[in-house]
């Protein structure tokens, strides 16, 4: 009953919120990105045929050539097509996989815990990353791989005390939503967790053949799982990219960035750019960054090792946990976990730029680490025993506290604030849908844009909406899409700080 609560709760408090703090508005381009799959899943599709006009289309965080979709992996997408399709709007796809994480890390605690001490840390997980974080805020969180990563968490100590497929299935599926969402981030957490598995079998065994006995019985579920998935996996990238071991990933890597994503990645030249606000996103802006977090590698790691402090726990929890780690470490029952995601955030380290929903895998190990702090709090030998329990009420008062505090601060609740881009975008879309009949609006951006204010996505079909945003590229060629689109009524959107739209006739350039 109580992970059926850990479910609903915060759904049901957030459709509560709904009247005061509306469903969120996209804004970020991975948003658009993650809502271009959703939309292109949504219609029956794993991808889309290129665009005749695609040039005029290009955006940040998609591919149109050799189809037309995200670059990311397609769990969220999925999440978001559930939502669209179902309930005809994709972020009820996000607020259901809130809840669903919810339960699944109350499931990995009981694994870790005892009952009343999963409830604790399954609370504060709720508190801190269930209600009015980002992930639920936004369409480009972590939700999906958190999923996973509490499912493969919580059966590492299931299956150490009976490998079998009741155990090992909620492990494969956990690895196969980890693939499917942050592939990188996923294989570490997947090495370290069943590596450590392997390791306690292998040294707890009578014999070798007893070893070999329950390896089968862990490797068995993983195999019914990750063999269909797998496929599947393949089949996406040759729809999309046009071989089965090619990433989309990688495909707009290559056709568009410069910087790598790893410490030992060196930055490649770049590519030729059919325009100039691409060439700002990624040389200007990605790469200029990616070689300062290069350059200034312990700032830039302080930097975003805090972000992740601050979004999965806040200072009164980071002091507790710092304050009794040693003791979680010297527990038989919590060690591995405190170890699992020591070695997880190390090697997150190497990536140039993390951001909290990069550790969504091991946000059940966080968690667990937490409960056990506090559960160390509790029973601190070095207070009174009257005192104990006065002594925890009031650092749950105070942590408790904080969490609500936290919820409605905008940094909780926005990774990065768009909030002003939002209004923009907001009042230029309901002007335009009080026009009537279809429209083209051309975009061109001034030497004052900002590259993380883009506005020019597109739906999955792009012909069929009633607004289609492209990129202007001079009266000769704007001619040639005006000309493909001659039933459309052409608008004319200059940006260079705030937006301004006019009509074609009038374009003001």
């Amino acid at each position: 009953m109580c992970l059926v609560a850990f479910v609903v709760i915060p759904v049901s408090v957030r459709l509560a919120l709904l009247p005061r703090i509306p469903v969120p508005q996209p804004a970020i381009q991975d948003e658009f990105s993650y809502l271009l799959a959703a939309d292109t899943f949504a219609s029956g599709r794993l991808t889309n045929e290129p665009h005749p006009m695609w040039v005029f289309f290009e955006s940040v965080h998609i591919i149109q050539q050799p189809t037309y979709m995200s670059k990311y992996p397609p769990l969220t997408g999925l999440i978001l097509a559930l939502g669209q399709k179902v309930f005809a709007q994709p972020w009820i796809g996000i607020l259901l996989s809130v809840g669903a994480l919810c339960g699944a890390v109350g499931w990995a605690l009981q694994g870790w815990l005892p009952p009343q001490w999963a409830f604790i840390g399954t609370t504060v997980a709720v508190l801190k990353v269930g209600i009015l974080s980002y992930w639920s805020e936004s369409y480009w969180g972590g939700t999906g791989a958190a999923i996973g990563g509490a499912l493969l968490v919580g059966s590492v100590p299931r299956v150490l005390r009976r490998p079998g497929i009741c155990t090992g299935i909620p492990a494969a599926v956990g690895v196969a939503l980890l693939a499917n969402s942050r592939p990188f981030e996923g294989l570490v957490l997947t090495t370290l967790a069943l590596g450590y598995v392997v390791w306690r079998i292998c040294r707890e065994s009578v014999d070798s053949r007893s070893a070999l006995v329950k390896l089968t019985r862990l490797a068995a579920p993983l195999a019914v799982v990750m063999i269909p998935v797998g496929s599947w996996m393949a089949y996406y990238n040759y729809r999309v990219t046009g071989n089965a071991l090619l990433l989309p990933y990688i495909v707009h890597q290559r056709q568009y960035a410069s910087a790598g994503l790893f410490l030992w990645n060196n930055p490649v030249p770049p590519p030729v750019y059919r325009h100039e606000a691409l060439r700002r996103a990624w040389i200007d802006f990605d790469l200029d960054r990616k070689l300062f977090q290069h350059e200034h590698f312990a700032v830039t790691r302080a930097l975003f090792y805090g972000s992740l402090v601050r979004f999965y726990l806040g200072l009164p929890l980071l002091a507790v946990v710092l304050a009794f780690v040693i003791g979680c470490a010297k527990t038989r029952r919590i060690a591995p976990a405190l170890w699992l995601a020591v070695a997880f955030f190390v090697v997150l380290g190497g990536e140039l730029e993390f951001n909290p929903h990069y550790a969504a895998p091991a946000t059940a190990l966080v968690y667990i680490v937490v409960a056990a702090a506090l559960r160390s709090l509790r029973h601190w030998r070095w207070i009174a025993l009257r005192a104990r329990p006065v002594l925890f009420g009031a650092a749950l008062l105070l942590i408790g506290s904080s969490l609500v505090w936290d919820l409605f601060q905008p940094e909780h609740q926005f990774l990065f604030d768009k909030r002003e881009f939002k209004a923009e975008r907001a009042k230029i879309l309901d002007l335009l849908a009080r026009i009537p009949g279809k429209k083209l609006v051309l975009v061109r951006y001034g030497p004052s844009h900002d590259v993380n204010r883009e506005w020019v996505y597109n739906r999955a079909d792009i012909d069929g909406p009633d607004i289609v945003w492209a990129r202007s590229m001079g009266q000769r060629m704007d001619e040639e899409l005006i000309s493909y689109f001659k039933n459309r009524r052409v608008w004319f959107l200059y940006e260079n700080g705030p937006a301004m739209l006019t009509s074609y006739d009038k374009p003001g350039n």
